[in-house]
């Protein structure tokens, strides 16, 4: 079928088609879509419909087009055409035109209805303030201060306030039955009420209604009327005022009675926002300051706007005046005559609000208005924005006159002898006449437009002089009133917060307030002008011969004011403007406060005396007090509240006086936004160097539960900065709120590393054995391209934990540990558990006994110390009693401590039994028989069964050094793989990612030692099983090495080992070095080998100098330091002179003895970057993975000294910006950082700091051994 929508352009192709292109007309008509007898009207000669129809319209074309534009132009200016306006602008078009004959009946409806468009639409009546305040530029201006300001409020502390009012009574209209008779009219009877009623409404972001504010019109409000309602629906907030309007006094009241109360937020360091309009009771000083001291901000919104960004104008007002509507009619047809008084009107007021205040109407004006979420493009795309005067006066500006044809109306004389030419000499010299009439009028409108623009000047010069009252932006007096208020300043008359106002003309209303004749400061001045200036120069000045005296410019008094004050102290008469100077210095009066110069007894008038004063506050720095007040709060790890407290701070006021004086106390919420600025602010930073390091960037993290029960995941990266300088910092510490799954905790772990934009330059992940930590590297490795089980590692020091608990319990270590932590007392069920488990257990059951008993504890020091007064010894004697250590949080370590510590008490312990049993005897034998009473229970520790015999003793021992060759290796590997200066002036590293293998076969090794010699030892057969246990454990996870190439990769690269590692320990094994160098060569091949490499200067020489002092472990690790089976001689005689090598091949026969000498394998590669500079960036990357997760792990340490039970309310956002901030500043990446947050001497560390600084955050059980080491001490 042929389609009936086609153009001019189809018409003329088609005859084209049939004329040239020898189509026939049907042809033509199917191909362009044409109907066949267009074409061939088209060929015989006629005219298109459009212009058979133009000859018979009154208007030609192109007047037509220019009133389309002039009824768009009315529209957008607010004064949209009626029909009858349209109608009878064109009747004056066609008299001017001599066409007297009317416009058809249905001409307009016909003229909108051939012209797309326009449309005709009901036009909705607005006040001109409202259409022309409301455009894009007030948008924007208010929510460039709504995100930047308080974008970061949380939205269900964002509450949205505004006033309404309804008629208590509706003249409602409605349709009715009654009597047929036409001429009979339906009346209905008027409500008896039409009082006006207002009420004040709040809504939050997150749909929460508040309780309404209800205004009556009346001087006092009886209680008594509204009984039902307080009882059942109505317990609002009720008031009253003469007028039934809100006042300054009303809306103070509903702030302080309703708002605050209801809107507490969980936490009280959280911020409140309120957004309201500019209504004089919203912007009043007590309001303001009220809202201050409550932590609450005022974003208040441009003028004439409210209808089109404040959610409450939007949607639910709307639906609660219709709903009242459809109560006060349902109450009116049940009621004779609608009586609405007050009980009726909060009634049906409770029912309309019911249907209003629904959760998603609330939500829907919050995302309609952009204010929440917040989207400024939803209010840029509101209905009844108008645009800028700009773009509109753009839009609509006055084309050139367009080419006059023949059907034109002419406009202008020259127009008219253009059409002259084209007609008769006759008709050329009534055209000529017209011209000349043309002419004259044309000149006679030029004089009257001159005479305008003159008109128009003279009244810019007379608006120049005319001054108006200020009304100043309310956001800005907000934000000016809260500096002072928090600078401790009085609040300021409400005339001089009228001053100097500069806002946008466009957004805000902004005059000038001119220091007129009346201000009491010209008694002081003189009136100089010259020009258009005007200016107050000071005459006490002049009399004083002052060099340069004191001008002010006339447009403002404040300056003036605080100058008469400062300088000369002079007053402001009573009932005058005071100065902002003496109403702070009136206000420190009030409040017993006392300035320099009255605490030193000083007289300002005295030049020497008023210098000393100066002096003296000029050498308080402010800055320095408060970064000292800020080292003790951080490291002392209080509540932020400490800064605020009223003891404290007299204490600073009596030792200085200007610490009150200049306002150097820090309050709570200062060193909250201080922290929350600093991290935004050094981000930035910290990304750059993130995105500039050369190599991978490896990561570790694991979960952590806080004292005030949020649970926490640390997020930490390794890497190498420009300088090839290994670092190490701290990415975030999310809050995992639901289900720890693998795919939750990697949703927290890649949203970090995305904020940093780092996700192409991630490497591997070092983790525990947690189960969902290999579904998290499933995830992410999805995410970021690559397979999550090989670039995985696992932390050495929880598979040494695995095999130590294997070897201490047995093959069900996981039944024990549900009472390590040994905090309560054992049950009789846990206890034989315990003894079950061996000696290990037997020794848990004593400590923990002892430990919960008092008379246990005192029983086993006073043996000890009647031991110690007998011997003759003066150092035995200078001992102190040691108690006993309990094992606890399933840490292996901690049972090692309490093995030795209770080796070395073993003689005491033996004593104290003996006597507590003894103790026991008497106390439960009967005085009558001297026997032993049949109640009496015998303690748990004076049992034989629960006593340790001199076999278990023996074993305790075994264990005991066994265990400590698992400390010696988790000690060693346990760093951060950092060079560092150590003990005995000695260079080096610990936490090395190549002496993992080493390790497994060293423990392995040691384990097998001990089980071929468990014979000699007592109990064999339970010795042999446990220490198979424990290497069973170890060789699981040694065989599973396989997953992933970082260990192989990282061992065979350090020069010092190479593959002659792995021939000399491996050489039984011939398939497993084969599957190893597969491994490496991949990644080399893969990854390497064809890799495009920048260098960048490294300083870091390779560290040469032997150390003396070694553990077992270490001394290990030294011996294993072989030359390669294959060496480089053999090498280069198997290889042709054609034969090509790769750096990989080059240095694998690059070998020299002196290789087996280099410690640091990290400068070794630094040296050799430019001979191998992709072999050195691979092993530069896998050199630097962390063999352990012990990072971590101090981080929570540091968090726990951070969250005390008495900050169980500090935020999660807060904990991790602090923990972020500081492993920022201790990697050096950031040093500027604001002295209010971070200690001294961290920024002025050096790098080569001591074994002691650098370990000082190390996992909690080292510390803990160092502890009883030093209790010890006087005990070898």
């Amino acid at each position: 079928m042929v389609r009936r929508n086609y153009t001019e352009d189809d018409v003329a192709e088609a005859i084209f088609d049939t004329t040239d292109r020898g189509l026939s007309q049907n042809e033509a008509a199917q191909k362009r879509g044409v109907p066949q007898w267009t074409i061939s009207r088209r060929l015989s000669g006629q005219a298109s419909r459009n212009e058979r129809i133009q000859a018979h319209q009154r208007i030609p074309k192109s007047q037509e087009e220019t009133l389309i534009r002039w009824v768009l132009r009315q529209e957008s200016l607010g004064y949209a055409p009626s029909h009858s306006q349209v109608r009878a602008c064109v009747e004056a078009i066609l008299q001017q035109q001599g066409d007297n004959k009317p416009l058809g009946k249905h001409w307009t409806t016909r003229f909108v209805k051939r012209h797309p468009k326009l449309s005709t639409k009901l036009g909705k009546r607005q006040e001109a303030a409202r259409f022309d305040g409301f455009t894009p530029k007030a948008v924007n201006w208010y929510f460039d201060i709504r995100e930047n300001e308080y974008g970061w409020i949380k939205p269900e502390n964002t509450v949205n306030v505004d006033e309404g009012g309804i008629m208590v009574g509706f003249g409602l209209d409605s349709l009715v039955i009654g009597s047929s008779d036409p001429k009979k009219k339906a009346m209905l009877k008027g409500v008896q009420s039409r009082t006006w009623t207002s009420f004040i409404e709040a809504v939050t972001a997150t749909g929460r209604a508040l309780k309404p504010g209800i205004i009556f019109k009346g001087k006092e409000l009886q209680k008594q009327w509204f009984l039902n309602e307080f009882e059942l629906i109505a317990d609002w907030h009720y008031i009253t005022s003469p007028n039934g309007w809100t006042d300054n006094h009303i809306a103070l009241e509903w702030l302080k009675d309703v708002y605050l109360p209801q809107t507490e937020p969980r936490d009280a360091s959280d911020a409140r926002l309120i957004i309201l309009d500019g209504h004089g009771s919203h912007a009043q000083d007590e309001w303001m300051a009220t809202c201050f001291l409550n932590n609450v901000y005022c974003c208040y919104l441009p003028a004439h706007c409210s209808h089109g960004l404040q959610p409450l104008d939007n949607g639910i007002f709307n639906v609660i005046k219709g709903a009242y509507r459809k109560e006060l009619q349902k109450l009116a047809s049940l009621t004779d005559s609608a009586p609405v008084d007050k009980v009726n009107f909060i009634r049906a007021y409770a029912e309309a609000r019911e249907a209003g205040m629904r959760k998603d109407i609330i939500l829907s004006g919050w995302r309609f208005t952009g204010n929440w979420p917040i989207n400024r493009y939803k209010a840029l795309a509101h209905p009844e924005i108008q645009p800028d005067k700009e773009k509109l006066l753009e839009e609509f500006k006055t084309p050139s006159p367009p080419q006059l044809h023949s059907d034109d109306t002419p406009k202008t004389s020259r127009q008219v002898r253009e059409m002259a030419k084209q007609r008769s000499r006759p008709t050329r010299r009534k055209y000529s006449k017209i011209a000349k009439g043309l002419e004259a009028l044309e000149m006679k409108v030029a004089v009257q437009n001159a005479r305008i623009t003159g008109l128009e000047e003279q009244m810019a010069q007379v608006r120049r002089g005319k001054k108006r009252k200020a009304v100043p932006n309310p956001n800005r007096r907000f934000m000016a009133l809260s500096g002072n208020l928090a600078a401790g300043e009085a609040l300021p008359d409400s005339k001089e917060a009228e001053i100097e106002v500069d806002v946008d003309e466009e957004v805000e209303s902004v005059i000038e307030v001119v220091l007129d004749g009346n201000s009491w400061a010209w008694e002081y001045g003189y009136d100089i002008q010259k020009g258009n200036d005007r200016k107050w120069v000071c005459k006490i000045c002049i009399r004083k011969n002052t060099l340069k005296p004191k001008t002010f410019t006339s447009t403002g008094i404040q300056n003036t004011l605080n100058h008469l004050y400062d300088d000369h102290r002079i007053c402001a008469p009573e009932g005058k403007t005071k100065s902002a100077s003496q109403l702070r210095a009136e206000g420190r009066k009030a409040k017993g406060q006392s300035s320099i110069t009255e605490l030193m007894k000083l007289d300002t008038n005295k030049p020497r005396e008023q210098a000393i004063a100066n002096g003296f506050i000029k050498n308080f720095d402010k800055k320095h007090f408060q970064r000292l007040l800020m080292e003790w709060i951080v490291e002392a790890n209080l509540s932020f509240e400490t800064a605020e407290h009223d003891k404290l701070r007299k204490i600073f006021a009596y030792l200085n006086p200007c610490v009150k004086l200049c306002d150097a106390n820090l309050s709570a919420t200062s060193i909250r936004r201080k922290i929350v600025a600093s991290y935004e602010q050094h981000k930035t930073k910290v990304m750059e160097v993130l995105q500039s390091s050369p190599g991978l960037i490896h990561v570790s993290f694991d979960g952590w539960r806080s004292g005030n029960r949020h649970a926490l995941y640390g997020i930490m990266c390794f890497f190498q900065d420009e300088k090839n300088k290994p670092r190490k910092i701290v990415l975030g510490v999310p809050e995992v709120s639901t289900r720890h799954s693998g795919t939750n905790i990697a949703a927290e772990v890649l949203e970090i590393i995305d904020s940093y934009g780092i996700k192409n330059k991630i490497g591997y992940f070092t983790l525990d054995n947690a189960e969902n930590n290999d579904s998290a590297m499933a995830v992410i490795g999805g995410e970021l391209g690559f397979d999550g089980r090989k670039r995985r590692g696992r932390c050495f020091g929880h598979i040494l934990n695995l095999s130590a608990k294997a070897l201490l319990f047995g093959s069900n270590p996981e039944a024990f540990e549900n009472q390590l932590s040994g905090a309560a007392a054992l049950s009789e069920t846990e206890h034989d558990l315990w003894r079950r488990g061996g000696p290990a257990g037997k020794l848990h059951n004593l400590v923990v006994d002892i430990d919960r008993s008092d008379v246990l504890s005192y029983l086993l020091r006073g043996v000890q110390q009647a031991d110690m007064d007998q011997s003759i010894d003066p150092r035995v004697r200078a001992r102190k009693p040691l108690n006993i250590v309990v094992d606890n949080d399933t840490r292996w370590l901690s049972q090692l401590y309490m093995i030795r510590r209770a080796i070395k008490l073993r003689p005491y312990l033996d004593v104290m039994i003996l006597k507590h049993k003894q103790a026991w005897e008497q106390d439960n034998r009967s005085k009558r028989t001297g026997l032993m009473r049949r109640s009496a229970v015998q303690p748990r520790i004076c049992l034989s069964e629960n006593q340790l015999s001199n076999k278990d003793w023996d074993v305790l021992e075994h264990l005991a050094r066994i265990l400590g060759f698992y400390e010696v290796t988790v000690k060693t590997l346990e760093g951060d793989g950092i060079q560092r200066k150590r003990k005995r002036g000695w260079v080096g590293s610990y936490g090395n990612i190549w002496d993992v293998i080493q390790g497994f076969e060293f423990l392995m090794a040691k384990l097998e030692e001990y089980k071929a010699f468990a014979a000699d030892y007592p109990d064999p057969e339970h010795f042999r099983i446990n220490i198979n246990l424990g290497w069973q454990k170890l060789n699981k996870y040694y065989t599973i090495l396989d997953e992933t190439p970082i260990y192989y990769v990282a061992l065979a690269l350090h020069p010092a080992y190479r593959w002659g590692w792995f021939e000399e320990h491996w050489g039984k094994h011939p398939d497993w070095i084969a599957t190893a160098k597969e491994m490496v060569q991949e990644v080399w091949e893969t990854e390497y080998r064809n890799l495009e490499v920048v260098l960048s200067p490294g300083n870091e020489p390779v560290a040469k100098r032997r150390r003396k002092y070694q553990n077992a472990f270490e001394e290990y690790c030294e011996q294993s330091r072989y030359e390669p089976t294959t060496t480089p001689a053999r090498m280069r005689s198997s290889a042709t002179p054609e034969s090509p090598r790769d750096e990989y091949e080059a240095w694998q026969q690059s070998w020299v003895p002196t290789d087996t000498d280099i410690r640091d394998p990290i400068a070794y590669w630094q040296d050799n970057r430019a001979q191998y500079p992709r072999l050195s960036r691979m092993a530069l990357d896998f050199l630097t993975i962390q063999p352990m997760s012990a990072e971590c792990e101090r981080l929570f340490s540091a968090a726990g000294r951070l969250v005390t039970p008495l900050r169980s309310r500090l935020e999660v956002d807060i904990i991790g910006m602090c923990l972020v901030l500081r492993s920022w500043i201790q990697a050096k990446i950031i040093d500027d950082l604001d002295p209010l947050f971070v200690p001294t001497q961290i920024k002025v560390e050096s790098s080569a700091r001591s074994e002691a600084g650098a370990r000082e955050s190390m996992a909690s059980f080292l510390g803990r051994a160092r502890e009883l080491a030093e209790e010890e001490k006087g005990w070898e």
